[in-house]
């Protein structure tokens, strides 16, 4: 059975709307004024959109990102380090990617060539 949901997200000044399917999220879309942002999660080819949003720490797993208030990503930390400024690798700093995929298990956007400003 599938079932939607939608809430207005003041953090990205948009909606956020997820669908679920037997318990489990297998879409969402964050779509705010100039941009949209979208996971599907159970395509195998995946859509590169631009995602934006504030470093919120560093992880084992990589930078985490947070894209709206209920959304969030994760960036190589490596290849993130390779595109900015030391200076800018800290919490609350602005960051850009394009959204690569999806990981099921820890429900997160994975970003690649990202930016921290």
């Amino acid at each position: 059975m599938k079932r939607y949901f939608s809430w207005e997200d003041d953090y990205i000044r948009g909606t956020t709307y997820i669908e679920i399917e037997d318990g489990f999220a297998i879409k969402q879309i964050a779509v705010t004024q100039n941009r949209y942002i979208a996971s599907n999660r159970k395509d195998e080819e995946h859509h590169y959109y631009l995602a934006e949003g504030k470093i919120e720490v560093f992880y084992p797993q990589g930078v985490i990102v947070s894209i709206s208030e209920n959304v969030i990503g994760v960036a190589d930390y490596i290849k993130c380090k390779d595109n900015s400024q030391p200076e800018n690798l800290y919490p609350h700093h602005k960051i850009t990617g394009k959204v690569n995929g999806y990981d099921e298990i820890n429900m997160w956007l994975i970003l690649e060539n990202a930016k921290v400003f």
